[in-house]
């Protein structure tokens, strides 16, 4: 689960990096926190299960992103 968020000062940029550990917490789980978290920036470490398929379903969740999916297990 993500950790909750830290106040902002206005203007500032917000960013979650998530260690998501190939999925195991369940890409259900994930895009639904993801697009709960209202970042600016998200980055994905261990996304090794990042298929087109779940790019697809990162982009309908996230439809103000534009997703990479980097290989090595990066989004």
């Amino acid at each position: 689960h993500l950790a909750a968020p830290v106040a902002a000062r206005a203007g500032s940029l917000r960013l979650v990096l998530w260690n998501v550990a190939r999925g195991v917490y369940g890409w259900d789980g994930v895009l639904r926190d993801l697009s709960a978290c209202d970042a600016d920036v998200i980055g994905l470490v261990e996304a090794r299960a990042a298929t087109p398929e779940n790019g697809a379903a990162l982009r309908a969740a996230l439809p103000s992103h534009t997703v990479f999916l980097v290989e090595g297990g990066l989004a």
